[in-house]
């Protein structure tokens, strides 16, 4: 008999038992080795269903991910007894996998463990499974954080009180907020179905300047802003200060403009005012002979009309045309001197007719601001004889004037701050460049950022322009009451709400600064809360060399709406450092998911629409 043959196919039979082997030992070390968690499981029927199942085989990043040991031999009821009540979803996919052959993908929350997992699922032979899973916890977080800040970020961007819109490339309107309805009396679904009613609006006289204006300055990467006039819906004519600046995705691709919107009717209102009010003060100037006044220069002793006596608060009684004691009593110190010199222009023939704006302090203290002209009146030989003239009352002038004069400035300040919001992405860059523009273009002495450290709770500052802060005496506020040298800041913070000071040089509020402060220029103080996410964090505080530059109605109005700016700024910059933190552990998780499909021990194909888009190597 010849056993040559049956040698032959033992040892046939032995290679491929140890191709086998050594294949089997090749995918297992694979698996081993792998960070992803893996298990190799066979279903358990009772009663011809699937009612358990039993772990064959695990890798170390199982029992690493889950802390489960030694679960080889077990049931999965053995090691976790209520899986089927907890997580069924898990108990139904691997049971269908095993009966079907077809892949399938899940996440899942382990109460338990509070842990999040992507399991992927999938069968190499009847009744079996394999599972290779992966950790995804922090990703869910950031899912959701993500979810819960672009909720806020439309929340806060709709109740914004200027009105805010964004134009695509084709300058279709892609959002707008509620507050075009306050300002037109149009509501946002009115200019989102109809993208042409933002030219409609506008005044038939501006039309063309904004036509121009998106003309030029739409594919322009600088901010650009113009005032024109709209007509609302309820045919009211009201000015709009607009301002547009060109915006980018995140790879810098141009995703059209983001516009902003003022309703500045009020300003310019203050200004025709301002303007009328010039016109008919020249023309009383011209044309009053009261507050008439004769100073003559023989006597030294001057002579007034009723009205002066009444402008001065002087009674005629008690009034011998001394003119120095007058200038000593009533005119306000930091103005007597120009007063002489004015006196003195005329005398001497320097200015043969003067004008002169002064304050005067009346006896109950109150400021009133009065404009003189004079000129010197001569006789026949040419020689001075007497200086004539007359007096008005400025107060309420100059009070618009310089109200109207640090509103402007306040509005510049406001729209510099939102193209800084638009263009500044980094925060350190954002805090430092809002106070630099506050005291540039707001022209006030200095302005600085305190952010609330709520451990210490102190406020530090962390930029500032116009002063060094590291020579302060810091902290200058703790909410715990360990140091209140600036109950000003305090009450900022403690209501969220603008809190201001009109000197801090005597403002009981400040006096523990007091020494400090008279060192510099300073007086009027702003202290401006802002937040994130609705908690408030830190405090924007402007000074100004002037005592109560912060007290109208208007600019406090103006102030409070600044540091809603920077508080929406700061949720934008947050939105986007999530955005990006989501897409990196997005891709990140894809990569992973690429990785076991390539290496899946079976053949793995993923279909779409009934075809066959992707297959791994094993196939």
């Amino acid at each position: 008999m010849n056993k040559k043959p049956e040698k032959e196919k033992d040892g046939l039979l032995r290679g491929a038992k140890d191709a086998k082997r050594e294949d089997e030992e090749r995918y297992r070390g694979l698996f081993d080795r792998m960070a992803e968690g893996y298990a190799y499981c066979r279903i358990i029927h009772e009663k011809g269903r699937a009612q358990d199942w039993a772990y064959i085989s695990v890798n170390d990043s199982f029992e690493k991910l889950t802390g489960w040991k030694g679960v080889v031999g077990k049931r999965a009821t053995e090691v976790m007894p209520d899986i089927r009540e907890t997580q069924p979803a898990l108990f139904e996919t691997c049971s269908r996998v095993a009966l079907t052959g077809q892949p399938e993908k899940l996440e899942m929350f382990v109460e338990a463990m509070q842990k999040w997992f992507s399991v992927s699922v999938f069968s190499p032979e009847e009744e079996f499974f394999a599972a290779i899973f992966h950790e995804i916890t922090e990703r869910k977080e950031t899912e959701t954080k993500l979810r819960e800040s672009m909720e806020y970020f439309r929340t806060v961007a709709n109740f914004t009180y200027d009105w805010e819109y964004w134009l695509d490339n084709n300058r279709r309107i892609l959002y707008t907020s509620p507050s075009c309805e306050r300002i037109t009396g149009y509501n946002a679904a009115k200019f989102e179905r109809d993208s042409s009613l933002l030219e409609k609006i506008i005044h038939h006289d501006d039309r063309p300047l904004y036509v121009r204006h998106m003309r030029e300055e739409f594919q322009k990467t600088e901010p650009a802003s113009l005032d024109f006039r709209i007509v609302t819906a309820g045919g009211e004519v009201r000015w709009i200060n607009h301002a547009c600046q060109r915006v980018h995705d995140m790879d810098g691709r141009p995703m059209g403009r983001r516009a902003s919107n003022r309703d500045i009717t009020q300003r310019r209102q203050m200004e025709q005012a301002l303007r009328e009010n010039e016109s008919i003060l020249t023309m009383s100037e011209e044309v009053a002979q009261t507050g008439s006044w004769r100073w003559d220069l023989r006597t030294k002793k001057a002579v007034w009309s009723d009205q002066m006596f009444r402008l001065f608060e002087v009674k005629r009684e008690d009034f011998d045309g001394d003119m120095n004691r007058v200038i000593a009593e009533r005119v306000h110190p930091d103005d007597a001197q120009a007063v002489l010199e004015f006196n003195r222009s005329i005398l001497t023939g320097i200015s043969s007719i003067a004008s002169l704006t002064y304050r005067i302090v009346l006896p109950n203290g109150t400021e009133r601001t009065l404009r003189t002209h004079g000129k010197l009146v001569r006789d026949e030989a040419g020689h001075p004889i007497s200086m004539t003239g007359y007096v008005q009352e400025v107060t309420e002038w100059v009070r618009v004037r310089n109200q109207l004069f640090q509103m402007k400035r306040l509005y510049a300040v406001l729209s510099e701050v939102n193209q800084v919001i638009i263009r500044v992405k980094d925060l350190g860059e954002l805090y430092q460049s809002i106070c630099d523009v506050i005291v540039k273009y707001g022209e006030l002495a200095a302005a600085w950022i305190e952010l609330l450290d709520e451990t210490l709770g102190e406020l530090r500052p962390v930029s500032a322009a116009g002063l060094d802060v590291k020579k302060w005496p810091l902290p200058l506020v703790n909410i715990n009451g360990e140091f209140r040298q600036n109950e000003v800041i305090l009450e900022a913070l403690r209501t969220s709400r603008v809190a201001t000071s009109e000197d801090i040089q005597i403002d009981e509020r400040t006096k523990g600064l007091h020494k400090h402060f008279g060192k510099f220029e300073f007086h009027s103080l702003a202290s401006i809360p802002f937040q994130s996410h609705g908690k408030t964090i830190g405090v924007l505080n402007l000074l100004s060399a002037e005592v109560g530059w912060f007290k109208d109605e208007e600019e406090i109005h103006l102030l409070d709406e600044m540091g809603r700016d920077v508080s929406f700024a700061l949720d934008a910059l947050e939105n986007e450092k999530v955005k990006r933190l989501w897409e990196e552990a997005l891709r990140e998780s894809e990569e992973k998911m690429r990785s076991i499909f390539r290496v899946a021990p079976t053949g793995i194909g993923v279909v779409r629409d009934r075809v066959l888009v992707d297959v791994n190597s094993r196939i």
